[in-house]
């Protein structure tokens, strides 16, 4: 057939797989190595359990996000879980069909000690001849993520599913060179790792001066160091023995500044709520950001992976927070770890999880404030936490009652003043860390895309 016209592209109609302009428009790619159809590699994993049948065993869940990859998202008990959960072996990948587009899979590793995922998500294995890394870094490259997008379907909401995901080509060396591939990626990765771990070290030492400033004292209770060990009935908030044989008490009876509550110092302190999906363009089409937990990633929010448009805004009666509002996370899974807190130089909604925060400025500074959790947020999780809840959360009664060590506002300044010089240190890491992963990236796609 001749196919070298400028503007006409001929199909076969037996190359045919799914009638969607966009797939036939696309651009071929080349490479040095054999290109094969990636479902002649893969299998889907559809292995399941019952978690409802078994209703006091607790169930290791794991999450996905474009972060991270899997992650240990949390342990929920089986009569609270009325669908059957998929099973996740080391070396199984996992992706949302809905979100695959903008990198949301991840590949289980022995680092992740859960094994069950939603439904809702696709799980696959690698065959011979294709290994389970080689393809998670594949999937993470901006050339297969162009090749994702191509393979979507959907009017409204883009999924790809596991069938379409096996149409897609993909370039693939022998197994001896991808290990090589994997090993010159991984090189480049552990040397970001390390330069994000020199930011981590200088965080935590900045965080022992900053309490240690304000005349703060920590007690870090731990039976493991004595046999026997007396506590105030007073002082017990959980009646838990992990709580209560390892929990870490900040003193402040010893800090020359005046203590104040937190309801002393807000302003203002509202939620947010989610809008009805009834109209899908409140997603397509959305100009406005929209805060959730999974954006609370950095102590000054810039960017949102959702938005939706003012319409909704207006329909569903959302507050637009503007810059400078603190954010804080107050229902998620991510409480099991730590309390992300924020300060918004964008103006955003927010959904049901999260709350704003304003303060009343002529006691606090807002950047002190927003250190100030984000180096207590042990305080927080030990002080405010829910129990016998499904999802972690913060009682607001609680939060409302933790103590704040409020110098005057000039020493504030000096204090943010100095963290702030840190802080840069840590953000150049952090951004070195950054560039040495996107050269990693860029040399691994360069080696199999020409």
């Amino acid at each position: 057939m001749n196919n070298n016209f400028l503007y006409l592209n001929f199909i076969n109609f037996t190359d045919v797989s799914l009638w969607d302009f966009k797939r036939y428009a696309a651009q071929k790619f080349a490479s040095s190595y054999p290109i094969v159809k990636l479902g002649d590699y893969i299998q889907e994993e559809n292995t399941k359990v019952k978690p409802f049948d078994f209703p006091d065993k607790d169930f290791p869940i794991l999450g996905v996000n474009n972060k991270t990859g899997l992650f240990d998202a949390y342990i929920e008990k089986g009569s609270n879980i009325n669908q059957p959960y998929k099973v996740v072996k080391d070396g199984f990948l996992a992706y949302n069909p809905y979100r695959v587009n903008v990198g949301s899979i991840g590949l289980k590793t022995a680092e992740q000690k859960y094994n069950y995922i939603s439904p809702a998500y696709v799980v696959f294995s690698c065959r011979q001849g294709l290994l389970p890394e080689f393809l998670y870094i594949l999937f993470r490259t901006s050339k297969f993520n162009a090749l994702i997008r191509e393979s979507t379907t959907g009017s409204v909401r883009q999924t790809l599913s596991f069938s379409s995901m096996g149409n897609i080509e993909i370039p693939l060396p022998s197994i001896e060179k991808q290990r090589e591939i994997i090993d010159k990626y991984n090189e480049m990765c552990q040397t970001a790792v390390n330069l994000k771990k020199q930011a981590v070290d200088i965080l935590e030492k900045i965080s022992s001066l900053f309490r240690l400033k304000l005349g703060i004292q920590t007690n870090a209770n731990d039976a493991s160091k004595v046999g026997f060990r007396t506590i105030p009935f007073s002082k017990i908030t959980k009646w838990s023995i992990a709580k209560l044989s390892k929990s870490q008490t900040y003193l402040f009876g010893k800090s020359k500044f005046e203590c104040r509550n937190v309801k002393d110092l807000i302003s203002q302190m509202s939620g947010g709520k989610t809008p009805s999906t009834g109209n899908s363009a409140y997603w397509q089409e959305g100009d406005v950001c929209w805060t959730s937990a999974k954006d609370m990633k950095d102590l000054f929010l810039k960017a949102t992976e959702d938005h939706i448009t003012k319409a909704a805004v207006h329909e569903n009666s959302l507050t637009i927070h503007q810059p400078g509002t603190i954010l804080a996370v107050f229902r998620s899974g991510i409480l099991r770890h730590s309390f992300p807190i924020a300060i918004s130089t964008v103006p955003t909604t927010i959904n049901q999880d999260l709350k704003a925060i304003k303060l009343n400025n002529d006691l606090i500074l807002d950047k002190y404030f927003l250190f100030y959790f984000y180096f207590m947020q042990k305080l927080v999780l030990e002080s405010a936490m829910k129990t016998g809840v499904t999802v972690e959360s913060i009682d607001v009664d609680a939060f409302l009652k933790i103590p704040v060590v409020v110098p005057p506002l000039p020493e504030q300044q000096n204090i943010m003043a100095q963290i702030d010089k840190v802080m840069q240190k840590i953000q150049n890491l952090k951004s070195k860390a950054d560039i040495i992963k996107i050269e990693a990236q860029q040399q691994f796609e360069k080696e199999l895309f020409e």
